[in-house]
C-alpha cells in the first residue's frame, strides 16, 4: 500500500525528486540551527526522533515523534504530499483532471494507512477542494486559476477564520473576473461549501 502512494505520485513527480527529498530529510545528532527547508526533517537528537515541520530551524519538545509506524516512512509520506503540492510541481501539470485524481488517489490511499498519522493531509484535502470548486465553477479555466492561486500563495493552510473568509472573497473576485458562466446561486453555495471545507 506504501508502494502504491509512490506510484501513484510518479504521475506527478520524477523518481529523482523523490530520491533527492529522502536523502535530505534525515538529520542526525545537529549542532545549532537546522537549515530551513520547505519538507519536513527527520531529526535524531538526544536519543529521540523529532519530525520538524517545513521552515523549522530548531527542536522542540512538541515535534517529538508519535507516530507508531516507521519514522522514515511516515516523513516520507509527508514529504510527497508537500512535492506533489509544490509550486514547481503544479505549474508543469497539464491536466486538472489529473492532478484531481493522483491528489484524491494519493488522500484515499494514506487515510487508509493504519500506523501512519500523516500530519499533511488534511492540507491535501484543502487543495482537492479548492480544485473541486474551481472544476465547478470553471470547468475551462480551472488548472490555469488553480495555478494562478497557488502563485498569489495559497498553501492550503488557514490561521483563522478571517483568513479562510478573506480567501474566498478573493477567489469570489476572481470566478467573477474569469466570467463564469455557471448560475451566481450555484457560485455562492460552492463557494460557502468551500469555506466550511476549509474550516473543518
Amino acid at each position: 500500500e506504501i508502494l502504491r502512494l509512490f506510484e501513484i505520485g510518479l504521475q506527478l513527480v520524477s523518481e529523482e525528486e523523490i530520491r533527492n527529498n529522502i536523502q535530505k530529510q534525515l538529520i542526525e545528532n545537529p549542532t545549532g540551527n537546522i537549515k530551513l527547508s520547505n519538507f519536513y526533517a527527520l531529526v535524531i537528537a538526544k536519543q529521540q526522533f523529532y519530525q520538524l515541520p517545513p521552515q523549522t530551524t530548531t527542536i522542540d519538545d512538541e515535534w517529538a515523534f508519535k507516530c507508531k509506524g516507521n519514522p522514515m516512512i511516515e516523513i516520507t509520506l509527508m514529504n510527497l504530499i508537500e512535492l506533489i503540492l509544490s509550486s514547481p510541481v503544479i505549474n508543469r501539470a497539464n491536466s486538472i483532471q489529473q492532478v484531481t485524481t493522483i491528489y484524491s488517489l494519493i488522500a484515499q490511499s494514506a487515510r487508509d494507512l493504519p500506523s501512519y498519522l500523516i500530519n499533511n493531509l488534511e492540507k491535501l484535502r484543502s487543495f482537492i477542494s479548492l480544485i473541486r470548486c474551481l472544476t465547478a465553477l470553471l470547468p475551462d479555466k480551472a488548472l490555469d486559476v488553480f495555478k494562478h492561486v497557488c502563485r498569489q500563495g495559497f498553501d492550503g493552510e488557514f490561521d483563522s477564520c478571517q483568513s479562510i473568509h478573506l480567501f474566498i472573497t478573493h477567489l469570489q473576485d476572481i470566478i467573477k473576473k474569469e466570467r463564469s458562466t455557471v448560475d451566481q446561486n450555484v457560485i455562492h453555495r460552492t463557494l460557502v461549501k468551500l469555506e466550511v471545507e476549509f474550516l473543518k
